[in-house]
Protein backbone atom coordinates (compact mmCIF):
# COMPACT_ATOMS: atom_id res chain seq x y z
CA UNK A 1 0.00 0.00 0.00
CA UNK A 2 1.02 3.62 -0.46
CA UNK A 3 3.38 5.52 1.80
CA UNK A 4 1.73 7.81 4.33
CA UNK A 5 4.99 9.40 5.48
CA UNK A 6 8.75 9.19 5.08
CA UNK A 7 9.10 5.95 7.09
CA UNK A 8 5.60 4.43 7.17
CA UNK A 9 3.01 3.01 4.80
CA UNK A 10 -0.71 2.88 5.44
CA UNK A 11 -0.39 -0.90 5.75
CA UNK A 12 2.01 -0.38 8.66
CA UNK A 13 -0.84 1.29 10.54
CA UNK A 14 -3.59 -1.04 9.32
CA UNK A 15 -1.94 -4.43 9.81
CA UNK A 16 0.15 -4.09 12.96
CA UNK A 17 -2.11 -5.37 15.74
CA UNK A 18 -1.85 -8.91 17.06
CA UNK A 19 -5.58 -9.36 16.49
CA UNK A 20 -5.27 -8.40 12.82
CA UNK A 21 -2.33 -10.77 12.40
CA UNK A 22 -4.46 -13.63 13.79
CA UNK A 23 -7.43 -12.74 11.56
CA UNK A 24 -5.81 -11.63 8.30
CA UNK A 25 -9.05 -12.04 6.37
CA UNK A 26 -10.54 -9.23 8.46
CA UNK A 27 -11.17 -6.04 6.50
CA UNK A 28 -9.33 -3.29 8.37
CA UNK A 29 -9.34 -0.74 5.56
CA UNK A 30 -10.59 2.78 6.30
CA UNK A 31 -13.68 3.84 4.38
CA UNK A 32 -13.40 7.58 5.12
CA UNK A 33 -10.89 9.72 3.18
CA UNK A 34 -10.34 11.84 6.30
CA UNK A 35 -9.07 8.75 8.14
CA UNK A 36 -6.27 8.33 5.58
CA UNK A 37 -5.45 12.04 5.94
CA UNK A 38 -5.16 11.78 9.73
CA UNK A 39 -3.16 8.56 9.68
CA UNK A 40 -0.70 10.39 7.45
CA UNK A 41 -0.65 13.36 9.87
CA UNK A 42 0.03 11.00 12.77
CA UNK A 43 2.92 9.46 10.86
CA UNK A 44 4.49 12.76 9.81
CA UNK A 45 4.03 14.65 13.09
CA UNK A 46 4.77 11.91 15.65
CA UNK A 47 6.11 8.67 14.14
CA UNK A 48 8.64 10.00 11.61
CA UNK A 49 10.24 12.37 14.15
CA UNK A 50 10.51 9.46 16.63
CA UNK A 51 12.25 7.29 14.03
CA UNK A 52 14.65 10.13 13.23
CA UNK A 53 15.43 10.54 16.94
CA UNK A 54 15.49 6.92 18.17
CA UNK A 55 15.66 4.65 15.14
CA UNK A 56 13.15 1.88 14.55
CA UNK A 57 9.73 2.26 16.15
CA UNK A 58 7.42 -0.77 16.26
CA UNK A 59 3.70 -0.20 15.86
CA UNK A 60 1.67 -2.56 18.05
CA UNK A 61 -1.80 -1.14 17.37
CA UNK A 62 -2.78 1.38 14.74
CA UNK A 63 -6.01 1.96 12.88
CA UNK A 64 -9.02 -0.05 14.01
CA UNK A 65 -12.08 -0.55 11.85
CA UNK A 66 -15.34 -1.49 13.51
CA UNK A 67 -14.78 -5.15 12.54
CA UNK A 68 -11.29 -5.20 14.10
CA UNK A 69 -12.61 -3.57 17.28
CA UNK A 70 -15.39 -6.18 17.45
CA UNK A 71 -12.78 -8.95 17.17
CA UNK A 72 -10.59 -7.36 19.87
CA UNK A 73 -13.59 -7.12 22.22
CA UNK A 74 -13.95 -10.93 22.08
CA UNK A 75 -10.71 -11.14 24.06
CA UNK A 76 -11.56 -11.57 27.76
CA UNK A 77 -9.39 -8.54 28.63
CA UNK A 78 -9.77 -6.23 25.61
CA UNK A 79 -8.86 -2.92 27.25
CA UNK A 80 -10.20 -0.86 24.35
CA UNK A 81 -12.85 1.83 24.23
CA UNK A 82 -13.57 2.48 20.54
CA UNK A 83 -15.80 5.47 21.30
CA UNK A 84 -12.91 7.44 22.84
CA UNK A 85 -9.56 5.88 21.91
CA UNK A 86 -9.10 7.47 18.44
CA UNK A 87 -7.86 4.26 16.76
CA UNK A 88 -11.07 4.40 14.67
CA UNK A 89 -10.17 7.91 13.47
CA UNK A 90 -13.06 9.32 11.39
CA UNK A 91 -14.78 6.02 10.60
CA UNK A 92 -18.53 5.56 10.86
CA UNK A 93 -20.44 2.70 12.46
CA UNK A 94 -23.29 0.85 10.75
CA UNK A 95 -25.69 3.62 11.89
CA UNK A 96 -23.65 6.28 10.06
CA UNK A 97 -22.31 7.81 13.31
CA UNK A 98 -18.66 8.35 14.13
CA UNK A 99 -17.24 5.40 16.07
CA UNK A 100 -14.95 7.74 18.04
CA UNK A 101 -16.33 11.13 18.98
CA UNK A 102 -12.79 12.54 19.44
CA UNK A 103 -11.73 11.85 15.82
CA UNK A 104 -8.05 12.35 15.00
CA UNK A 105 -5.83 9.25 14.86
CA UNK A 106 -3.94 7.05 17.34
CA UNK A 107 -1.39 4.30 17.55
CA UNK A 108 0.48 2.31 20.17
CA UNK A 109 4.24 2.21 19.77
CA UNK A 110 7.17 0.35 21.22
CA UNK A 111 10.95 0.55 20.84
CA UNK A 112 13.53 -2.11 21.63
CA UNK A 113 16.18 0.61 21.83
CA UNK A 114 14.56 2.90 24.39
CA UNK A 115 11.90 2.90 27.09
CA UNK A 116 8.32 4.08 26.79
CA UNK A 117 9.18 6.80 29.32
CA UNK A 118 11.90 8.18 27.02
CA UNK A 119 9.56 8.05 24.02
CA UNK A 120 6.84 9.84 25.99
CA UNK A 121 9.22 12.52 27.26
CA UNK A 122 10.50 13.18 23.76
CA UNK A 123 6.97 13.48 22.35
CA UNK A 124 5.92 15.73 25.24
CA UNK A 125 8.89 18.06 24.65
CA UNK A 126 9.03 18.05 20.83
CA UNK A 127 5.63 17.26 19.31
CA UNK A 128 2.07 18.49 19.31
CA UNK A 129 -0.18 15.64 20.45
CA UNK A 130 -3.66 15.11 21.77
CA UNK A 131 -3.23 12.34 24.33
CA UNK A 132 -0.55 10.04 25.67
CA UNK A 133 -1.38 6.97 27.74
CA UNK A 134 1.63 5.55 29.58
CA UNK A 135 1.20 1.91 30.70
CA UNK A 136 4.74 1.28 31.93
CA UNK A 137 8.33 1.56 30.81
CA UNK A 138 8.37 -1.73 28.92
CA UNK A 139 4.84 -1.58 27.50
CA UNK A 140 3.60 0.08 24.31
CA UNK A 141 2.90 3.80 24.56
CA UNK A 142 -0.42 5.13 23.24
CA UNK A 143 -0.25 8.47 21.42
CA UNK A 144 -2.94 10.33 19.52
CA UNK A 145 -3.45 13.50 17.55
CA UNK A 146 -6.60 15.49 16.85
CA UNK A 147 -7.67 18.97 15.85
CA UNK A 148 -7.70 19.86 19.55
CA UNK A 149 -4.12 18.69 20.35
CA UNK A 150 -4.95 18.87 24.08
CA UNK A 151 -1.52 17.65 25.23
CA UNK A 152 -3.12 15.49 27.93
CA UNK A 153 -0.99 12.83 29.59
CA UNK A 154 -2.32 9.87 31.54
CA UNK A 155 -0.46 7.26 33.55
CA UNK A 156 -2.41 4.03 33.62
CA UNK A 157 -2.34 2.68 37.17
CA UNK A 158 -3.00 -1.04 37.55
CA UNK A 159 -5.62 -1.98 40.15
CA UNK A 160 -7.51 -5.19 40.86
CA UNK A 161 -5.48 -7.51 38.64
CA UNK A 162 -5.58 -6.21 35.07
CA UNK A 163 -7.96 -3.28 35.51
CA UNK A 164 -6.35 0.14 34.95
CA UNK A 165 -7.37 3.64 35.93
CA UNK A 166 -6.00 6.82 34.34
CA UNK A 167 -4.00 9.22 36.52
CA UNK A 168 -3.82 12.62 34.84
CA UNK A 169 -0.50 14.40 34.86
CA UNK A 170 1.24 17.12 32.89
CA UNK A 171 4.61 17.87 31.33
CA UNK A 172 5.99 19.19 34.62
CA UNK A 173 4.98 16.30 36.90
CA UNK A 174 5.13 13.33 34.48
CA UNK A 175 8.39 11.90 35.87
CA UNK A 176 7.51 12.39 39.53
CA UNK A 177 4.08 10.75 39.08
CA UNK A 178 5.70 7.75 37.34
CA UNK A 179 8.02 7.35 40.34
CA UNK A 180 5.05 7.51 42.74
CA UNK A 181 3.16 4.85 40.77
CA UNK A 182 6.16 2.54 40.73
CA UNK A 183 6.87 2.97 44.45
Amino acid sequence: MHKCSKFFTFNDLLKCSDTFKKHKSLDNTPKEAKTFEWLSKLSTTILDPLVEQFGEIKLTYGFSSESLADEIKKNPLPGIQPDIDQHASFELNNKGERICKRCGAACDIFSKKTTAKELALWIINHCDFDKIYFYGDHRPLHVSISEEMSGKIFLMKKIDGNKKIPIKCNKDNFLSKIELLQA
